[in-house]
């Protein structure tokens, strides 16, 4: 049975997203909504594609594959049978108290294997049925169905990251952060000075802070651009103005007050 789930509004920015083929997209923004408390689902590509993509000639299994290469899932076996677990998916989701509590085993590695599948969706039918193929181990996919989602290539963030990182007042999405802090590529300086009058303004600072953006966002809007307001106004970018000298009031010619 398919649930109501939530889809974070800065995922199409999120690089491993973004890069994603348009179906493979539409997979990962639907997946949630056919699994369970914990993110766990049975791996049928026949039965998701019915699901998700009933009018569209695509292979499931293709689409999966992709999914799983990007570290967003983990197709594994575990009792003979074949599962799907969602990365992340209790950090963005939040089911309902009385959601049942899931009955598919985790992908640990003492008890599962993970797997990597190949075919098409006119003979997943007949996996859909019980018959099971094994595949290579997929190198990105891990026992753990919640890391942290970082970029290809590992999780060693540069010295000039960290030191954003540390000054940067709301701490949240940290490997989204470093995405867009690798597609940017700002100079620190720059970015250390923004911080430091930013912090002390007053969007920043009212309601708590809660409207002080993600770091990622941050990074991708190019806000260490930003020109600092003055407490009087907006930036008048070095320019000098004088003060507009006041109206004066002319009295009206007489032939304007006779009473003809």
């Amino acid at each position: 049975m398919a649930r109501r789930r939530m889809l974070h509004p800065e995922a199409p920015c999120d690089e491993d997203i973004a890069t994603l083929k348009p179906c493979a997209r539409l997979v990962w923004a639907y997946l949630p909504c056919h699994a369970d408390r914990a993110g766990r689902l049975p791996d049928k590509p026949f039965t998701l594609k019915l699901a998700i993509l009933p009018m569209d000639d695509v292979d499931m299994h293709a689409i999966l594959d992709e999914l799983a290469a990007r570290n967003l899932i983990v197709r594994y076996e575990a009792g003979g049978r074949r599962y799907i677990a969602i990365r992340n998916f209790l950090r963005y989701q939040h089911p309902h108290k009385n959601e049942p509590d899931s009955d598919i085993p985790p992908p640990l590695e003492s008890a599962c294997t993970p797997v990597k599948q190949r075919g098409s969706v006119q003979n997943a039918s007949e996996h859909d049925q019980g018959s099971q193929r094994s595949g290579g181990m997929d190198p990105e996919s891990e026992s753990d169905p919640d890391p942290p989602v970082v970029p290809q290539g590992g999780t060693k963030y540069s010295l000039e990251f960290l030191e954003f990182w540390k000054i940067y007042p709301r701490k949240v999405g940290k490997g989204a952060a470093w995405r867009a802090w690798k597609r940017q590529r700002p100079p620190l300086e720059p970015v250390k000075t923004a911080l430091a009058w930013q912090v002390r303004s007053a969007d920043w600072a009212r309601d708590g802070g809660q409207y002080i953006p993600h770091p990622a966002t941050w990074l991708t809007g190019r806000r260490w651009e930003d020109e600092r307001q003055s407490a009087t106004g907006p930036p008048t970018n070095g320019r000098q103005y004088e003060p507009m000298p006041p109206i004066r009031s002319r009295p009206l010619p007489e032939e304007f007050l006779r009473d003809d």
